[in-house]
């Protein structure tokens, strides 16, 4: 979590990747970066999160981000909801957090302008992309390049304490 948050604060970073396999926390992860962020960090003027999941709706991530950024959208295209919502963010400071990505995800659809080639890696200047997939060939694909990072799922030991710290004291004489 911390090389996440260290890599949000890098002014060079533009997109990055968390991943790993399915249960392993990167939303819960997400969650608590989230609450860091909203707590401590004015880096961003609004931090917004859609789920996008296996099966992509343009409409459904455009209307997420659009609600978190007190926008309504009312029934338009994909099209004009894109530059609707890239008006309302192109000169704002805004992390946008797309969570459980499957495959590659048309930023510029959802109305995010992103250049993404061998020699660019260009988001909209202020906006920063960190997104949760199962797959890291997602993540590169997406344009992480070196900003992705793996959770591990926790060993024993990590999982007893962390089972001990959600259940409470009562846990501390009986692992059975």
């Amino acid at each position: 979590m911390n090389d996440v948050l260290s890599a949000l604060r890098n002014e060079k970073t533009r997109i990055i990747g968390i991943c790993e396999m399915g249960g392993v926390g990167k939303t819960t992860m997400v969650r608590e970066i989230i609450k860091i962020l909203q707590g401590t960090n004015k880096r961003f003027d609004d931090v917004v999160m859609s789920t996008v999941s296996v099966t992509v709706s343009i409409r459904k991530i455009q209307a997420e981000i659009a609600e978190s950024l007190d926008m309504k959208l009312v029934k338009e295209s994909e099209s004009i909801r894109a530059l609707r919502l890239h008006e309302t963010i192109k000169d704002k400071r805004i992390l946008i957090i797309l969570d459980d990505v499957w495959s590659e995800l048309k930023l510029q659809d959802v109305g995010i302008h992103f250049d993404v080639g061998p020699t660019t890696n260009q988001i909209q200047e202020g906006c920063k992309i960190l997104l949760t997939s199962r797959n890291d060939i997602v993540c590169e694909v997406m344009g992480c390049k070196d900003d992705i990072f793996r959770v591990q799922a926790l060993n024993k030991q990590e999982a007893w304490e962390l089972f001990k710290a959600t259940v409470g004291e009562s846990m501390d004489n009986d692992p059975e």
